[in-house]
């Protein structure tokens, strides 16, 4: 075993960082470890690597992993994430079903020119999919907006 002796004035060789790892492993052990993870209310993996990582304390990855794996309070809290069954996704494009019956509905204003101006107006549905309405004004013009901006009357 080695021991690091400080020498005064220039005989002083300052400490590496492998003669200062090789103290602090002296000093600190597992037991000393699942300490800390008790003291901090059991965190992951991840939480505890920052906790040890702050201070330089001499713990691997692999010991974080095996103290937080044999914790039994962890074992019982932590989910249980399982595999969905094989299965396609489908990815969803209904209409709502007021968007299928074709005639009036309200179209909202996003941007108006007074406060006076009201916010919606009825308009009538033309055809409509997903994403858009195709919808016909009282005056007969006719437009394509959002279909998130129709509702029904």
């Amino acid at each position: 075993m080695t021991d690091i002796i400080y020498r005064p004035g220039r005989e002083n060789i300052t400490p590496d960082t492998f003669s200062r790892s090789y103290c602090s492993m002296m000093c600190h052990d597992q037991r000393f470890l699942s300490a800390i993870h008790n003291a901090s209310y059991h965190p992951g993996v991840t939480r505890l690597l920052h906790f040890i990582r702050s201070p330089n304390m001499p713990y691997s990855v692999e010991d974080i992993r095996r103290t937080v794996s044999s914790c039994k309070v962890c074992a019982e809290c932590r989910p249980n994430f399982h595999q969905p069954m094989r299965a396609h996704l489908i990815k969803g494009t209904a209409i709502p079903s007021w968007l299928c019956e074709l005639g009036p509905v309200l179209l909202r204003h996003h941007v108006r020119t007074s406060r006076t101006e009201p916010q919606v107006d009825e308009v009538e549905l033309v055809q409509a999919n997903p994403q858009y309405a195709h919808i016909r004004y009282p005056d007969g013009k006719e437009d394509l907006n959002s279909s998130t901006a129709t509702r029904t009357c």
